[in-house]
């Protein structure tokens, strides 16, 4: 999206989307923090709403279930003013309906990405761990990636960049586009 598009609206946000273990919640947090903003952290929130973790209620209701939930989190965190930082799922990259709302008024998006190896290393650490197959894993995330690509503002590899560096860049073009 280009500096200033005049088919973005409402509240300006900043959405971070990516596979899981990509560091949306660190990486939010940190924006958050040197912003001011609020974070909305998908999976926060939905522990909050349901009682249960995402892993949970894609074990229990199966993760279909668990995608609508994770849409629903993100349509009404949109919605929210004033603009905060929203850790979105990668999930929200198979809803159509997201991704035109995230390409037109969501105010900032951020594509995060990292090596497939390093994320399955995060993922088995991680408090979100799901049974996943890794070769699907890959595919679905090929997938989101060239979904979500095309509507980002930005586009980070936090690879080697860390979750300092990308926040540092996120919060300059934050700082370029609304001072």
């Amino acid at each position: 999206m280009a500096d200033g598009d005049p088919h973005r609206s409402g509240p300006c946000h900043v959405v971070l989307v990516g596979p899981m273990g990509v560091g949306k919640t660190t990486i939010g947090a940190l924006v958050a923090e040197a912003t001011g903003w609020s974070l909305v952290d998908s999976d926060h929130v939905i522990e909050a709403l349901h009682g249960r973790t995402g892993s949970d209620i894609a074990r229990d209701e199966g993760v279909a279930r668990l995608h609508r939930i994770e849409a629903e989190v993100l349509d009404e965190a949109l919605g929210f003013a004033p603009p905060s930082v929203i850790a979105g799922a990668a999930s929200v990259a198979d809803d159509a309906f997201l991704v035109d709302r995230l390409s037109t008024s969501a105010g900032v998006v951020v594509l995060l990405d990292c090596d497939p190896s390093v994320l399955a290393q995060r993922r088995q650490r991680g408090s979100h761990r799901r049974p996943v197959d890794h070769s699907v894993l890959e595919e679905l995330t090929t997938r989101r990636r060239s979904t979500l690509q095309p509507i980002a503002d930005l586009v980070l590899d936090v690879t080697d960049l860390g979750a300092e560096g990308a926040a540092a860049q996120i919060v300059d073009l934050i700082r370029s586009r609304h001072g």
